[in-house]
């Protein structure tokens, strides 16, 4: 498992780290406003792949993982087919969605449809983001993090270059075009890499697979991507209620402010990343030592990681905010309300962990319930105070509390019954 880590952080590290660097250049070129829409293209596009990419891939490294610990290879590539024709059909559907729809959702965004050409970008790449994130999901399962961490460092150069020259000569099309290319490039390296590693057989189409795998749609895909649905859409939500209220002008400042939260949470992140599998084949043996270990160990992983790391970029929160522009300067209270916020969510990542690798999918809905609705009435309730920002800063703060509560209630409660 430290290996696996080790080179889990190396790639990931350098993504998250190109990320924040193309935020940084990009919101310098593009400018606060114009800012605010590149996010909240982004957001968009992330809120449609919880279907068809992260649900799918939290599936297949699940499954995968299980079957190799019971050495079901046939079982194991049935489970891998089943994920990319699944993953391919659905983000097709809803990119499709978000191609026809491409004019409603600029006179959104813009009030007016010239936007319409970057939100069909969009659509298009909700296609290979979904099969992006179902070819990751096969080789974590596998635990082959060693050439899934290439694989991140390729793209994550690749993404940044793409973005930052697309964004000088094109502005905001261009970085999104710049953003879709980068994607493109990963899907072919995670394709050959899938192949090398499975051969060709895992790209056979087989209705065979959905007749025999369909409880394990009902039972995990589909609430994996009904969990998805109280995240990142109701985010997405957040976020669209913030354009509305405030503006794009206070969109880019989040979205900014936004990037680090989610670099604290990269080694929470990771840590989920690699102890799903281990969590996963641990319970299929009913090995419950060794399994209630490596949860108590994630728990004082994250907590201690998220905990430095957001204390750092809190103390330096004002001069973070600079570098993104003096328009952004404002924002530096909301980092660190954010900075806050990011401390809870890396603990309460464990727990979700420790639910999918259960199979108990469904409870993690009813907490993920709770967190959507909490989330949506703090921050309609701050929005409609003129908090702008920092509205949703605030509401991810005490949404985030009260998940803590009730899911370190249940976390009490099983173990106490062991």
């Amino acid at each position: 498992m430290i290996k696996g880590a080790f080179w889990t952080i190396l790639g990931s590290g350098f993504s998250r780290f190109a990320l924040l660097l193309a935020s940084i250049i990009i919101a310098r070129i593009l400018g606060k406003e114009t800012f605010g829409e590149y996010g909240f293209i982004k957001s968009t596009i992330l809120m449609f792949v919880v279907f068809g990419g992260d649900a799918i891939g939290l599936t297949a490294s699940k499954f995968v993982s299980q079957y190799l610990a019971e050495n079901l290879k046939g079982k194991l590539l049935q489970v891998s087919r089943f994920s990319i024709y699944t993953s391919f059909f659905t983000g097709l559907l809803l990119g499709l969605l978000v191609f026809v729809f491409a004019g409603p959702l600029s006179t959104f965004i813009s009030n007016d449809t010239t936007l319409i050409n970057e939100v069909r970008i969009a659509g298009l790449i909700i296609v290979i983001s979904s099969l992006n994130g179902c070819f990751q999901g096969i080789l974590t399962g596998r635990k082959l993090f060693r050439p899934l961490a290439f694989i991140n460092i390729g793209t994550a150069f690749f993404s940044l270059v793409l973005q930052v020259v697309g964004a000088w000569y094109a502005g905001l099309s261009g970085a999104i075009a710049g953003y879709g290319v980068s994607l493109v490039i990963n899907l072919l390296m995670l394709i050959v890499s899938n192949a090398r590693i499975n051969g060709f057989e895992i790209f056979v189409f087989r209705i065979r697979d959905y007749i025999e795998l369909r409880g394990v749609f009902f039972k995990f895909s589909l609430p994996a991507a009904v969990n998805g649905i109280l995240i990142v859409p109701v985010a997405w939500l957040g976020n669209a209620l913030l354009i509305e209220y405030a503006g794009t002008g206070e969109m880019g400042i989040y979205s900014a402010a936004f990037t680090w939260r989610n670099f604290v949470l990269m080694i929470p992140a990771l840590v989920a990343q690699v102890s799903l599998p281990f969590l996963s084949g641990l319970h299929s043996l009913q090995n419950f030592s060794d399994y209630y270990k490596i949860l108590k160990l994630n728990v004082s992983i994250n907590f201690t990681v998220a905990s430095i790391v957001a204390l750092i970029i809190s103390l330096m929160s004002g001069m973070i905010m600079e570098t993104y522009g003096e328009s952004f300067v404002s924002g530096k209270f909301v980092l660190v309300v954010l900075m806050l916020s990011s401390i809870l969510a890396s603990v309460n990542s464990v727990v979700g962990q420790a639910l999918n690798s259960q199979g108990k999918v469904w409870l993690g809905v009813f907490f993920n319930f709770g967190w959507a609705l909490a989330f949506l009435f703090f921050a309609q309730l701050f929005l409609w105070r003129g908090y702008g920002s920092m509205a949703l800063a605030l509401a991810h703060l005490i949404a985030y509390a009260l998940h803590t509560l009730w899911q370190s209630w249940y976390v009490q409660r099983s173990l106490s019954r062991r």
